[in-house]
């Protein structure tokens, strides 16, 4: 029989899909009772079930013929669960299994699962900057910090308020790609405290930096 609703989950490098045995599907037997151990049949049983996962074509031709896709999987796996390191980040993405069994030495597929869907959205957060530092130079502070590593950044954002402030806020609307910034706003004699977000290019926002307090010189 065909296995039920296989489970996806999807992380910012790769998507992971789990699902159930297939009815009648081939396997070890668990001993009944416990403290006994599996025993071990004289003549070979036949081999166990495996599965293909198949990833549903995107982008058909709706009046051409339904081309039979491909396995995502590069052998049929015999275990229950398959992760790929290649997430496609900012569309929808369907899968679906299949059991595999060896019959007389030839592969013989059986029906497939119901298909599961997930929006592969980038919704994760880029690492934050590091190492971020401040100077007092006449009439502003200069701060500097290291990259964040992210593969996908579209800027940073330079949060700053005053000091002993819990909550910082962007001196600037659109991230900046510069690792240094000059804050020509301050007075002098007042104490300030900064902090670096990564923003990549889907808008989300890293945790801050590490938080450095300066005060501004005349």
């Amino acid at each position: 029989g065909a296995p039920p609703v296989p489970q996806l989950t999807v992380d910012e490098t790769s998507w992971t899909l789990r699902w159930e045995a297939s009815s009648g599907a081939r396997g070890s037997i668990d001993p009944s009772e416990p403290g006994l151990l599996p025993s071990r049949p004289i003549v070979p049983g036949p081999a166990p079930t495996t599965y293909d996962v198949y990833e549903v074509p995107r982008n058909a031709p709706a009046d051409g013929p339904l081309a039979v896709p491909a396995p995502v999987t590069p052998a049929p796996v015999g275990t229950r669960e398959f992760t790929h390191a290649n997430s496609t980040l900012g569309v929808e993405r369907c899968f679906y299994v299949r059991p595999v069994d060896i019959v007389n030495g030839v592969h013989v597929r059986g029906p497939a699962s119901p298909t599961i869907c997930a929006s592969f959205a980038d919704t994760f957060p880029p690492s934050p900057a590091g190492n971020l530092d401040a100077v007092a130079v006449p009439a502003a502070i200069s701060l500097i910090w290291e990259p964040s590593p992210a593969i996908d950044l579209a800027g940073y954002l330079v949060l700053r308020g005053d000091a002993g402030s819990a909550t910082l806020t962007p001196l600037m609307e659109a991230p900046i790609s510069e690792l240094s910034y000059r804050d020509g706003s301050v007075r002098s004699g007042l104490r300030y405290i900064y902090a670096i977000v990564a923003v990549d290019k889907s808008g989300n926002r890293s945790p801050e930096s590490n938080r450095i307090e300066e005060t501004a010189r005349p």
